[in-house]
């Protein structure tokens, strides 16, 4: 049965890269920046929109993309968008993800019910995943290891409590395999 259902899921996984890649012929993928926006303090959810603002512009600067990442809270904020639906979100960013995204950068800083989501989108749909954490919650296992252990996923650690160390290591993450791979700019 455990053999039929990863046969399953492997026919699945080629014939999703096919449509992907059809698509990508006439759209240019970009990176897709995601972590926690719900269930913060006003000052948790400034730091971390900064966070992820700043981390776009790094990766933009860092690969040369005309177009910067796509960051959910720029076109989707729980406050500010509130009039899109549950499900309109949920289709676009399943879009957004599955078939637009050259690599997904997961900030792992605060719970997040929809980074889960995101993480699984990319896997499926064979999306590299970078998990940005915190030094501290990796030593007390705090990162699910469901989420760790997924194909394609790599990990950059900061100091704990440094969106500036953030930044700063994720920069070097990217300029190390850049030479490595091509990321469709």
């Amino acid at each position: 049965m455990k053999r039929l259902f990863f046969a399953l899921l492997a026919v699945i996984a080629v014939e999703f890269s096919i449509l992907r890649a059809a698509y990508s012929l006439f759209r240019v993928m970009i990176p897709y920046i995601c972590g926690a926006l719900t269930e913060l303090s006003d000052k948790e959810k400034d730091d971390v929109k900064k966070l992820y603002v700043d981390l776009a512009n790094t990766v933009a600067e860092v690969l040369g993309q005309v177009r910067r990442p796509f960051v959910p809270h720029e076109h989707y904020d729980p406050e500010k968008a509130k009039h899109y639906t549950p499900f309109q979100v949920f289709v676009a960013e399943v879009f957004q993800v599955m078939f637009c995204t050259s690599r997904l950068i997961v900030v792992t800083r605060n719970p997040s019910w929809g980074g889960g989501m995101e993480v699984m989108m990319a896997i499926i749909a064979g999306v590299p995943v970078d998990l940005l954490c915190e030094r501290g919650k990796l030593e007390k296992r705090l990162i699910s290891r469901l989420v760790r252990g997924g194909p394609g996923v790599s990990i950059i650690e900061y100091e704990d409590g440094n969106d500036e160390d953030a930044v700063i290591q994720y920069r070097g993450f990217l300029r190390r395999i850049v030479p490595q791979q091509r990321i469709v700019a």
